[in-house]
């Protein structure tokens, strides 16, 4: 969506950190200190470090360290002792924001990706970026659309102090422009308007409208190049046919793994009948679930078990786990497409470790909103229009 592009246009100069880096606070604080030639460590013997950042240290009490030592020379130290002092940079950044900013220079400090820091360290993050915004700095977090009041959720105490700056999926007009503007250069009028139609199937994804744009130029008017002449357009005689020659293999693979599920050690899974006369395990069902709304980039957990309702012959949600299942789901999209998937004794067991291992996952349940995401538009689409020898036909 262009939210890390945005930031780098907008500051160049700031001090940019990925999510994927911090597993604890103090991974934090050690990126901040080595990109501001922080030391972080003394010993008895000398301090580690730019020596002219020494003056740090003195005031923190740090054995074998003068004031009157700040550049160059050896200290005078009890060499009789061995031993390591950390100095936490939370207590140093603050007073370099200072001089910073007295030297008229702007901090700012980007957190790339942070839905991808563990949840308590997201909490301690914001807790300890606090003393620096409170010394001037910008702090920026990056995160996913749903998660942009996670700062203020977290750490009470911040609310009224953020602002949000929400980068929008491409609206149905943006993408029409797409094809407006191609097809123009090309010398191809579209009295029909297909372009709007191509654009409401893209999941406000420029990627998909583009690719489709290029399919009924080349494949279905045998348009390649500028026309000496103008021509309208043609749609496409099969326009399911049609909306399947974009395909995109990671998505296949994704939602190949997503009917998977993790991997099961004890009973087989418990087939469900639906209405179309198929069987299928629970995250197939789930998935025919999503197919038949949309499928939405954006669905409720009750928007879900009512089209589940209406899917099964039973009409019995509770028989499938629907909230375990999701969890599973989203931990297996939260890590990368070569990971294993994580195994569990018996298909309603829960995940004890869904560590993520991808900054941007697929897909998520968001239990505390109670709601699922689809967050590549790929993957809605491959879902759409290429998912029936997964899942089987709707009709």
């Amino acid at each position: 969506m262009g939210k890390t592009v945005l930031v780098e246009r907008e500051a160049p100069s700031a001090v940019v950190i990925q999510g994927q880096s911090i597993r604890h606070v103090n991974d934090l604080w050690s990126r901040l200190a080595s990109f501001f030639e922080v030391p972080v460590a003394a010993t008895a013997g000398k301090v580690v470090g730019n020596k002219a950042k020494w003056g740090f240290f003195t005031k923190f009490g740090i054995p074998g360290v003068s004031a009157g030592n700040d550049i160059g020379g050896e200290h005078s130290v009890d060499r009789s002792t061995s031993y390591n002092t950390e100095v936490y940079a939370d207590q140093v950044l603050p007073e370099l924001v200072e001089k910073l900013r007295a030297d008229g220079q702007l901090v700012t400090i980007v957190l790339d990706d942070f839905h991808f820091i563990p949840e308590q360290t997201r909490r301690e993050a914001i807790q300890a970026l606090k003393p620096l915004a409170h010394k001037g700095a910008s702090v920026v977090i990056i995160t996913l659309p749903h998660r942009r009041s996670e700062a203020s959720r977290l750490v009470k105490d911040v609310g009224g102090r953020t602002e949000t700056v929400e980068v929008e999926p491409w609206s149905d007009d943006d993408l029409a422009l797409i094809a407006q503007k191609g097809f123009d250069e090309l010398h191809v009028d579209d009295p029909a308007q297909l372009g709007g139609r191509m654009a409401s199937e893209s999941y406000g994804s420029p990627q998909i409208m583009q690719q489709l744009c290029l399919e009924i130029c080349e494949r279905v008017n045998g348009v390649e190049s500028a026309l000496s002449t103008r021509i309208d357009l043609q749609e496409p005689a099969d326009w399911a046919a049609f909306w399947r020659l974009v395909q995109d293999e990671d998505s296949s693979d994704w939602l190949s793994k997503l009917v998977s599920g993790p991997k099961q050690r004890g009973q087989s899974r418990k087939r469900h009948g639906l209405n179309s006369g198929l069987e299928l395990d629970g995250y197939g069902v789930l998935l025919v679930a999503l197919r038949a709304l949309g499928p939405k980039l954006s669905i409720s957990l009750d928007e879900l078990n009512a089209e589940i309702a209406r899917q099964l012959v039973s009409k019995k949600t509770s028989s499938l786990g629907v909230v375990t299942k999701l969890g599973h789901m989203s931990t297996i999209a939260a890590k990368s497409l070569d990971a294993s998937a994580p195994e569990v004794e018996y298909e309603d067991d829960e995940i004890q470790d869904p560590a993520a291992g991808s900054p941007q996952p697929v897909f998520e349940y968001v239990a505390e909103r109670e709601e699922i995401h689809i967050l590549e538009p790929y993957l809605a689409y491959t879902l759409k229009w290429h998912s029936d020898d997964l899942l089987g036909s709707d009709a």
